[in-house]
């Protein structure tokens, strides 16, 4: 009996034991264009998926696939409310987060178990037998067909980008530069209520607080959105940088003294996470963490890999 957990290789070992003799029982929500040449089933094989209407027009499941799977003999069955993703090769069981998809073969990070336990095995088996009921007949899908939109936002991942090296995915982050300097009253003023703002939008008072940084001028405050994250860089009196874990932004209140335009940027962070010096930071990440030195001036950080290495180091 053997219990792995998969991630990067799971489709790759979807296709090994694709290939292994045995009865294919898979449940999972969505069925992509491309479906029937990434998974093979044949006569005899169930698979229970998401035909409703809604689905197919929002290109998520393709008829067209449907069809071919019948047309080779699949008992296909529908279930609408479907979010399970349950593989079975004979006497091995995947369960996880993959779809019969392009984008989950090449985008996405995807995870699984694989289990030859054979209670779990069975278990697997009987739970998949137990959606069925709602037949999907060649007739109905091919009357599907008319509905079927495909997605717009889908695009054929990479040729030269294996399987193995794909990115977590995370939101871009805003580096900005700062000095610790005295504020004016108005500043302390305008701060006040702008935390008012922001605590009204924190998601978990007891695990987030609002930090916060001043800005004098427009440019770059135009760019900001309720959502960014922002990595604050202060320059301290000693002369040394510390950085504030990645925080997202929660309210921008703006103003003007003087007649300059200026902003309150309150940003929600993880109370349990602490600033770092920024020669830390730098050791730990390394040559990706080129973009952070010098900084001057605001930069907009969406080197995927930097990203990824900013967030690895508060998590």
């Amino acid at each position: 009996m053997t219990i792995r957990f998969l991630t990067d290789g799971i489709w790759q070992r979807i296709r090994t034991l694709n290939k292994k003799r045995g009865k294919r029982f898979v449940a999972v929500p969505y069925l992509g264009s491309g479906a029937t040449e990434r998974l093979h089933l044949r006569a005899g094989d169930l698979l229970v998926i998401d035909v409703s209407e809604g689905t197919i027009k929002s290109g998520q499941t393709d008829p067209r696939e449907v069809i071919r799977y019948i047309s080779h003999g699949v008992e296909v069955h529908s279930v609408q409310n479907l979010h399970a993703k349950v593989f079975i090769f004979g006497q091995t069981a995947i369960v996880g987060s993959t779809n019969i998809s392009s984008s989950s073969e090449s985008q996405l990070v995807e995870a699984g178990i694989e289990s030859t336990s054979r209670s779990i095995v069975e278990s697997c088996v009987s739970f998949i037998k137990s959606l069925r009921g709602n037949f999907t007949g060649l007739e109905y899908a091919k009357r599907m067909r008319r509905f079927f939109k495909p997605r717009k936002f889908a695009r054929r991942a990479k040729k030269n980008i294996h399987r193995s090296q794909k990115i977590v995915t995370q939101t871009d982050i805003w580096a900005v530069p700062l000095v610790l300097e005295n504020w004016e009253a108005e500043d302390y003023v305008q701060e006040a209520q702008a935390k008012q703002k922001a605590k009204r939008k924190l998601r978990n008072p007891r695990i987030f607080e609002i930090d916060d940084f001043c800005w004098t001028g427009k440019g770059f405050l135009e760019n900001l959105r309720f959502g960014h994250r922002v990595l604050m860089c202060t320059e301290w009196d000693n002369g040394q940088t510390m950085v504030t874990p990645p925080g997202r932004i929660v309210a921008i209140h703006r103003y003007s003294v003087s007649g300059r335009s200026r902003g309150i940027v309150c940003l929600e962070i993880n109370k349990k996470f602490r600033r770092k010096n920024s020669k830390i930071v730098m050791a730990r990440i390394g040559n990706v963490a080129k973009p952070l030195k010098k900084l001057k001036q605001p930069k907009r950080i969406s080197d995927r890999a930097l990203v990824y290495a900013l967030g690895q180091l508060w998590s």
